[in-house]
């Protein structure tokens, strides 16, 4: 069946204006406003924290990260100064680094804060910052990056406290064998240690003296004889007369 309504292929799909007729969109200020937006999005969308402070280190400017990140709403933060959120060890060392800049007019990467946040929580900041500049080259504050870095501080002294506990359990084991060896060569017996395999790991001195084969003879060894008379005895104990087989060492 044909469809009394034809396609006109002249026809032009309408713009989505929600059922009104289109409007042009408004003008925007200068180029400047526009980079000026464009700049504010971007850092407002970074998960970094981005600040500005005056020469005595009062926050200006900064976006919701850093908010998020010291744990304070925009209006504590705004026109308070960083020592407020630190200690007077960081205080001072966060103090230190800004004074470098603003002496040397060279900016720093990835020198260390530890903030303490509103909760009381503290949490470790790689930092990068610069000296801001007016139109006549006078320093008037400092602009740069926070980023957030606990979870990699937190990850690498777990490692640190791991490598130094296996260090020091490996050190107790092997002074604890000493000990045990100490003790079996006092031991007046004849005593020798086996290893899985039934190969010889240790002999103490008496069992030297009795049978006349001295250790490095016999590391790594089965020991070759067992007398006729004790063969019967040895396979009672062997693990592998449980099995009903034989060991060629006996």
């Amino acid at each position: 069946m044909t469809s009394s309504r034809q396609k006109n292929p002249s026809r032009k799909a309408k713009p989505f204006s929600g059922g009104q007729k289109s409007a042009a969109l408004p003008k925007r200020g200068t180029k400047s406003e526009i980079q000026k937006d464009r700049y504010r999005v971007l850092i407002e969308d970074v998960a970094d924290a981005f600040y500005e402070a005056d020469l005595k280190g009062n926050f200006k400017f900064f976006n919701d990260a850093l908010c998020r990140i010291f744990g304070y709403s925009r209006q504590k933060i705004q026109n308070s100064n960083f020592q407020t959120y630190m200690d007077e060890t960081n205080a001072a060392i966060a103090y230190e680094a800004f004074n470098k800049i603003y002496r040397t007019g060279k900016g720093v990467v990835d020198f260390n804060w530890e903030i303490i946040r509103k909760n009381g929580e503290r949490r470790h900041l790689e930092i990068s910052a610069n000296l801001i500049k007016d139109n006549g080259g006078q320093p008037i504050g400092f602009r740069g990056i926070a980023r957030d870095v606990t979870d990699k501080i937190v990850a690498q002294q777990a490692l640190k406290e791991s490598e130094a506990c296996a260090l020091e359990l490996s050190h107790q084991s092997r002074w604890a064998e000493q000990r045990y060896e100490a003790f079996l060569k006092f031991l007046p017996i004849p005593v020798f240690v086996f290893n899985l395999d039934n190969t010889v790991s240790f002999l103490n001195p008496a069992f030297e003296e009795v049978f006349g084969w001295s250790f490095e003879e016999l590391e790594g060894k089965k020991i070759p004889f067992v007398p006729e008379n004790c063969k019967e005895q040895t396979l009672e104990g062997h693990p592998a007369s449980a099995q009903g087989k034989s060991d060629p060492g006996i």
